[in-house]
């Protein structure tokens, strides 16, 4: 399952950093230009690189659902269906 992200980059400096750049270019123009502003505080350019994401559950379906509810399984103290099998 891909995930639909773009690479991005990051300047990490004194503050919270709130903006993904689309191109590291943009990212090392804000560096400098952050620099210039603030002489002898460093500017970190950072690089997404990966991307983690735990899954537990995929739905799948085996086409349209039946539009009729199944009655109780023959034998079962169940009165009614309920959607639970227990």
């Amino acid at each position: 399952m891909a995930l639909d992200l773009e690479p991005y980059w990051l300047v990490h400096g004194t503050g919270p950093t709130n903006y993904a750049h689309p191109t590291k270019a943009s990212a090392i123009r804000e560096a400098e230009r952050l620099a210039r502003e603030n002489p002898g505080q460093a500017f970190v350019v950072l690089e997404a690189v990966e991307a983690i994401r735990l899954v537990e559950f995929e739905r799948l379906t085996f086409g349209e659902p039946s539009e009729v509810s199944p009655g109780p399984v023959p034998g079962s103290r169940a009165r009614r269906f309920d959607d639970i099998p227990f």
